[in-house]
């Protein structure tokens, strides 16, 4: 059974210039002309039922690499929730979300990103 939870989530890209090869192996970071990709489709996670819940503000850390047609090609927990039914849930939907993809003289190309979600149960 999913609980709706409020939350905030923050994507923070990385600063690194990054100038190797622009395919899913080697994504660019923001810098040299390169422009970060815009999610445009935010997937809510079936979470689980949770006793006790989950503390207000537990956030939950992932590196996400957006490949050049938009969708999330790979996807890795770096901060676990402390519940590792939470991080399923979280990381699932996160697999399915699309990105307007990040571009590089104007071309669509790899971006790697980190995204904190902070879970403020109610």
């Amino acid at each position: 059974m999913s609980r709706a939870w409020p939350l905030i989530t923050f994507l923070c890209a990385s600063l690194l210039p990054y100038a190797q090869a622009q395919t899913v192996d080697h994504p660019l970071h923001i810098g040299a002309g390169v422009k970060a990709p815009v999610l445009v489709k935010s997937v809510d996670p079936d979470l689980p039922e949770i006793d006790p819940p989950v503390h207000p503000l537990n956030c939950v850390n992932f590196y996400i690499v957006v490949d050049s047609t938009g969708g999330v090609y790979d996807a890795k927990l770096m901060k676990s929730s402390g519940f590792a039914l939470v991080d399923a849930a979280y990381l699932s939907a996160i697999r399915e979300e699309r990105f307007r993809p990040g571009t590089k003289d104007g071309q669509p190309v790899a971006f790697d990103l980190y995204m904190d979600v902070c879970v403020d149960p109610v």
